[in-house]
């Protein structure tokens, strides 16, 4: 049970449009380091291009975690809706019940396909909403799903037994480098950004590898001291000392604020949240892939 010490937090503010999340359960303890981690990198995602698989957390329970994510940032949201996916043909039904919190032709006037593409298109503009959560629970193949998953201002997060998620999500930056080319610089806030969610995937290996590749080409293209870079070097020095590179990360973290400090300044938000070993995200709206 949750300690009386620890007391389970808050739930936010219940969003404008709250739909078909379970019930919290009160007694979930545990598992902060996932859901630290989860929000970062779903806050982190490029929305209008990656989807933010909840998968590769071995012995938990990724239902639960994603109910527990749904009720303690809620207030994070105006839209909040829960879609069970272990049944591909199902979904597009539950996506259609959105239609008319949203103001949309119900799907009993416009047909379930009919109001499932208006919800999407709706959800893709942000209008009336841009802060919205979409939950697809049990998810099993990316394929299923691809053309369904909104691309837009808002946040998905997928649970799925299946790791072929997470080549989804990297087969997102291939094909956004594809078209426009690795040192675009969509593409780099992209792969700054990926290496967010494989830290949130716990890949620790994989985001400083892709982290250090990043670094290398922004260094390269934008020199040291370009915000982007800099949020890509704080973000690495998290990875390398979760992957027990702990010196090399001391090293980097110190140059990172000291390159901070004489730039955009200390008390600068983003050099704020690296000297306080937060991640950085930044926000762009690309193309859509």
């Amino acid at each position: 049970m949750t300690s009386p010490e620890r007391p389970l937090p808050a739930a936010g503010s219940v969003p404008l449009i709250w739909g078909n999340v379970p019930q919290r359960n009160k007694n979930f303890t545990g598992r902060e380091d996932i859901l630290d981690r989860l929000q970062q990198g779903v806050a982190s995602a490029v929305a209008a291009v990656l989807a933010h698989a909840l998968q590769g957390f071995g012995g938990v329970g990724k239902t639960a975690v994603a109910i527990e994510y749904a009720h303690r940032f809620r207030s994070d949201y105006e839209l909040v809706w829960w879609i069970p996916a272990d049944d591909p043909v199902l979904v597009p039904s539950s996506l259609a019940a959105l239609a008319e919190p949203l103001g949309l032709q119900t799907a009993m006037a416009a047909g379930i396909e009919g109001a499932a593409a208006a919800v999407l298109d709706a959800l893709r503009r942000g209008e009336p909403y841009r802060r919205w959560l979409l939950i697809f629970d049990n998810a099993d193949q990316p394929e299923d799903l691809n053309e369904i998953i909104p691309r837009g201002p808002g946040d998905v997060l997928i649970t799925s037994r299946n790791h072929r998620w997470q080549s989804a999500v990297e087969t997102s930056l291939a094909g956004l480098e594809a078209r426009l080319g690795r040192d675009h610089h969509y593409s780099l806030i992209l792969a700054t950004n990926l290496a967010s969610d494989l830290a949130a995937l716990d890949q620790p290996a994989a985001a400083r590898a892709l982290g250090e590749d990043t670094l290398g080409r922004l260094r390269s293209l934008m020199g040291d001291d370009y915000p982007l870079t800099l949020g890509c070097a704080a973000n690495l020095s998290v990875d390398l000392r979760a992957d027990g590179a702990v010196e090399e990360a001391d090293r980097l973290a110190e140059d990172t604020r000291a390159r901070y400090a004489a730039t955009l300044g200390a008390g600068h938000p983003d050099a704020e949240a690296a000297a306080e070993g937060r991640r950085l995200d930044f926000d762009i709206d690309p193309p859509f892939i």
